[in-house]
């Protein structure tokens, strides 16, 4: 039979051989160098994964990567994994291979780092918190195939990045600060859409009784006290409902201040001599001063986004605490990652 197989790098690969369609099948490939496509030069190890397809279309092939990679970039928290297609480096496809079954496909020496059943990936997608719920992955890309247009349209923004911070030099860049702003606030944009706004008084509209204009919209409570209210509807942990209101409203106020008064701060990665923790408190209070703090409360803020989009996609109801950051002085890097 043929098989038309395309060699994905990811951050968790199934267990095993894994049937996601009537066509499509997903292999771990080995853990293998894969060339960068920032401004670095060289090859870094990913693991990988084969996606197997049981049609020779090339074209067919090409239209369901479209669609999968930005479903499984968010499921796992993978970033990388649109922009390596966007850059074309998922197009190494191999003309197709005859072969009596899927398992005769090669995989590397070395096996993929972190593998995890695919009926049950709800490590992978929250780690490093480990939710009891089972989860499967082949029922969230079904559910994922029929989002509506504006569920796509919320979770292609949400994916699209103008924070790329792979695409930079961290010595040479004039827009750093000001990168990580505009990604918070286009954060802002779709926590509104989750998170709605608060009903309008019953008195928007009505004539002033001193000059008998019309007195503008108004809503019943302050934006503030409808996110809490919305948030206390969605969590049920009063501790992590209190993290993820501290950082929105950092980030509403942030988006203002970006968007509406063009007020940017500019931040300076500090000296340090030795490794340091930013907790949330820490990361809102010098955000305008610290590049690391600045760090912290923008993957702060995009975690929480995506923890309400899964819910708001998946009906997941799942609600981690977020995570302190460790940061170091030798890769200027802030460490709130997956890894």
């Amino acid at each position: 039979m043929f098989y038309l197989r395309t060699l994905v790098p990811t951050n968790w690969s199934p267990d095993a051989t894994y049937q996601l369609t009537d066509k499509i099948t997903l292999k771990s490939a080995g853990n293998r160098p894969i060339p960068l496509y920032s401004i670095a030069s060289g090859t870094a190890n990913f693991d990988t994964v084969y996606l197997i397809s049981s049609s020779p279309d090339v074209m067919e092939q090409t239209q369901f990567l479209r669609t999968w990679v930005m479903f499984h970039d968010f499921i796992f928290d993978f970033q990388r994994l649109c922009q390596f297609f966007e850059r074309e480096f998922l197009d190494n496809r191999d003309n197709p291979i005859f072969v009596r079954s899927i398992e005769e496909l090669h995989q590397e020496p070395e096996a993929n780092v972190r593998t995890i059943d695919f009926d049950n990936i709800a490590e992978g997608i929250y780690h490093p918190y480990k939710p009891s719920t089972q989860l499967s992955y082949r029922r969230l890309f079904e559910r994922y195939q029929r989002f509506t247009e504006s569920e796509q349209w919320l979770l292609k923004s949400y994916l699209f990045q103008v924070e790329t911070r792979d695409t930079y030099s961290i010595t040479h860049n004039l827009f750093e600060d000001t990168r990580k702003y505009w990604q918070i606030t286009s954060y802002v944009t779709l926590l509104e859409t989750i998170l709605g706004h608060a009903e309008e008084c019953e008195g928007s509209g009505e004539l002033c009784s001193k000059c008998n204009k019309k007195l503008p919209p108004h809503r019943k409570m302050s934006e503030r006290d409808w996110r809490a209210a919305e948030l206390f509807r969605l969590i049920g942990n009063e501790e992590v409902k209190n993290q993820y209101a501290q950082v929105i409203n950092a980030a509403y106020e942030i988006r203002h201040r970006t968007a509406h008064t063009g007020k940017l701060s500019s931040p300076l990665y500090p000296e340090m001599s030795d490794a340091e923790v930013y907790n949330i408190a820490r990361a809102i209070q010098d955000q305008k001063k610290d590049m690391f703090a600045l760090d912290t409360l923008l993957v702060s803020v995009m975690r929480v986004l995506r923890y309400l989009l899964l819910d708001k996609f998946f009906d997941l109801k799942t609600f981690p605490p977020l995570p302190e950051s460790q940061v170091t002085t030798i890769l200027k890097w802030v460490a709130p990652t997956n890894d």
